[in-house]
């Protein structure tokens, strides 16, 4: 699992690790790696998805644990989306990330729908990249075995 969340993090955000880097490595104020942020979503997908925001309040861990992933996940993405902004045109465009900032301050024509693409839809896009690539890539793997 380690391996497709680190395809996954470098193909779809621009956060690639290598084999000599930690993927451990908690950045400047936050409170979980960016790994670990994403490995703590998709396990706890099912809370954030189906339980009410108000309940995640409850003295249970697994909801507390599904908090803070989402919390923690939702921040890592508006930084490498401020990132990518200031990239601008010097990102080499080369993830999913950066191709969906780019086509968000690209205009698609007159009298058409601008095709700006908010913060919250370039994070949902992600998102659910996230989750396809995972679950094709652990899937793919367990039916190996």
């Amino acid at each position: 699992m380690k391996l497709s969340l680190h395809v996954i993090s470098g193909a779809g955000f621009g956060v690639p690790f290598t084999w000599e880097s930690s993927s451990e490595e908690i950045w400047t104020g936050h409170k979980l790696s960016f790994r670990k942020s994403i490995e703590t979503v998709l396990h706890h997908l099912a809370a954030i998805v189906l339980v009410p925001r108000l309940l995640w309040k409850l003295p249970v861990q697994y909801l507390k644990d599904a908090e803070e992933g989402y919390e923690e996940f939702g921040t890592y993405m508006r930084e490498l989306l401020d990132r990518e902004r200031k990239l601008g045109k010097e990102s080499d465009g080369q993830n999913l990330l950066s191709a969906l900032v780019k086509h968000s301050a690209t205009e698609i024509g007159e009298g058409k729908d601008q095709g700006f693409l908010q913060d919250e839809e370039i994070i949902g896009n992600t998102f659910i990249f996230l989750i396809a690539g995972h679950e094709t890539t652990y899937l793919s793997s367990t039916s190996c075995i």
